[in-house]
């Protein structure tokens, strides 16, 4: 019976940390699904970027810029 009772009260306490890991395990397969589109790159302006991630990065902030090219570093120093 002390098993038994103890398998209960382990598993009650255990049920917030089950539903946290099945909701991230959700919300990175979103985030990774959203992530996984690609690059649109037709003049291959991100070849050297080795990342994909930082590849998408990039070309959302060229697009939430409105600009056509790529902002260096050297053009902000």
């Amino acid at each position: 019976m002390f098993i038994l009772n103890m398998s209960y009260r382990l598993f009650r306490m255990l049920i917030p940390f089950f539903i946290f890991i099945a909701f991230s395990f959700v919300y990175l397969c979103k985030v990774e699904q959203s992530l996984g589109f690609g690059v649109h790159d037709p003049y291959h302006e991100f070849k050297d970027i080795p990342s994909k991630s930082l590849r998408l990065m990039f070309q959302d902030y060229r697009s939430a810029n409105g600009q056509k090219v790529i902002p260096t570093l050297d053009d902000k120093l």
